[in-house]
């Protein structure tokens, strides 16, 4: 789904900023939902990246990351925050 910067752009409209400010911060915005919806759906590329470990811990296999990365605690992270959320297992409680 494409952002529609008109549409919204007069939620920012009393605030003064620059056009290319107020595109900014749209964009930031829709970046933000984005990912927010792309999490709630199970589509995000970390979680992605989990239930290929997982998938490959139960066929025996080494765990590891699917794409090579000098820091990989994102995923934890990302881990953390869904469990916090109570995201467990596609539904958030």
């Amino acid at each position: 789904m494409p952002l529609d910067k008109e549409k919204y752009r007069p939620a920012l409209k009393s605030l003064g900023l620059p056009r290319e400010k107020e595109d900014s911060i749209l964009e930031c915005i829709f970046n933000i939902m984005a990912e927010f919806v792309s999490a709630a759906f199970g589509r995000h590329p970390v979680q992605h990246a989990m239930k290929e470990r997982d998938r490959a811990g139960k066929l025996g296999r080494e765990s590891r990351p699917m794409l090579p990365s000098p820091d990989i605690a994102i995923a934890k992270d990302f881990g953390a925050a869904c469990e916090v959320a109570g995201y467990k297992k596609g539904k958030i409680s």
